[in-house]
């Protein structure tokens, strides 16, 4: 598989800067492949790793840039601390980033959320990871003020979920891109992840935490702002998937796959959203947009999921499909969900069916990562 410039495992029709790329790519560049790259990329969370002196770019690319704040500053940070990424701080003073009083605001926000406490404590676990990280002289300026940025972000999101002036419609949104850059938030932080992934996630984060900005903008128009209300809700939803265990794709390949969606959408969007795309990029973008958008209606789709309902699935089974599917599209996306553990018994009873012309395809997502199956669906 082909990747990016700066990011290990993904590959994409639209390629999205990271963090270690952030330096040297355009944000109005032509929606095109990218070409294929053998070399490993930096790490961004190494100490001051070459090419990652600049702020990664946004999916707001109207909203201004975030500076470092001014008044008292604190952190918690101590010498020999995990943070972000997993990273180990070799100790020496640190340099602070996030303004005095934010950490108890933060505090003071989450427990006003209406969520189950569990999902209250990873919020706030992220966070202050994220303020670690942003106080950490150990790691580039460019995963320092992400960080920073992120956690500033959330922030002004919190507020304005809890401030009765925001619209409702604004409110739905935002809880939506809470929900998302918390996902991609704590996927930065998972060592697990390989390091120019969790650069790829870091970005989203601060991509999402950054939409209560975009939304304030009086310029935007209402195309775009349904572009973004469409494609956040997408994107947070398939995030929130990729960071839950029960839901995440089971295999490596798998989960590069997904990633390379997400990838594409967020790319999408960010072309759609930045005034400087040409009409031309934007409209490839607005292509990748609408094939997704159109997945729960392919032909073929409908036909897979009608085979499917002969196994008499549960109805967690065919949620699973559908959700998938509008998350990650057609074929991959309903795949995905058919590999969930919801669709273990249906998926046996369909690999039984040696009748079915599916029956190569399902035999295969039983056996093999599912992102190598689409080989066996069935011509018309």
């Amino acid at each position: 598989m082909t990747r990016i410039v700066g990011t290990s495992c993904l590959a994409a029709v639209l390629a999205v800067p990271s963090v270690a790329a952030a330096a040297t790519q355009d944000a109005a560049a032509p929606p095109e492949p990218a070409p294929a790259d053998t070399t490993a990329p930096p790490n961004p969370y190494s100490p001051q790793a070459p090419g990652t002196t600049q702020v990664p770019k946004s999916l707001n690319p109207q909203s201004p840039k975030t500076g470092a704040p001014s008044g008292k500053i604190t952190t918690t940070t101590k010498p020999g601390t995990t943070t972000s990424g997993g990273t180990t701080t070799s100790g020496g003073p640190t340099q602070n980033l996030v303004p005095a009083g934010t950490q108890q605001e933060l505090q003071d926000q989450i427990n006003k959320l209406d969520i189950p406490e569990a999902d209250k404590q990873k919020l706030r676990d992220a966070l202050q990871a994220a303020t670690d990280a942003a106080a950490n002289p150990n790691l580039s300026p460019a995963v320092r003020q992400a960080n920073q940025a992120i956690v500033l972000g959330i922030n002004a999101t919190l507020k304005a979920l809890q401030d009765p002036k925001t619209p409702p419609a604004d409110k739905a949104l935002l809880k939506q891109a809470l929900d998302g850059a918390n996902a991609a938030l704590r996927l930065s932080q998972d060592p697990n992840v390989a390091a120019a992934d969790r650069t790829f996630y870091l970005q989203l984060s601060q991509s999402l935490s950054g939409i209560v900005t975009t939304i304030k903008n009086p310029n935007l128009t209402p195309q775009v702002r349904q572009a973004i209300e469409t494609q956040v809700k997408i994107l947070s939803a398939g995030l929130v998937a990729l960071a839950d265990p029960k839901t995440a794709p089971k295999k490596t390949e798998d989960k590069q796959k997904v990633q390379q969606v997400i990838q594409q959408q967020t790319q999408a969007l960010q072309v759609i959203a930045d005034p400087n795309s040409t009409p031309q990029q934007k409209a490839a973008a607005q292509q990748v947009l609408n094939t997704l958008a159109a997945a729960p209606q392919d032909p073929k789709y409908l036909e897979f999921l009608d085979q499917i309902k002969q196994y008499d699935p549960p109805k967690a089974c065919t949620d699973a499909i559908q959700s998938r599917t509008a998350q990650a599209g057609w074929p991959d996306g309903a795949l995905w969900g058919l590999s969930d553990d919801a669709c273990k018994d249906t998926l046996t009873k369909a690999v039984a069916d040696t009748n079915s012309k599916w029956n190569q395809l399902f035999t295969c997502v039983q056996n093999q990562a599912f992102s190598t199956c689409t080989a066996y669906i069935p011509e018309d």
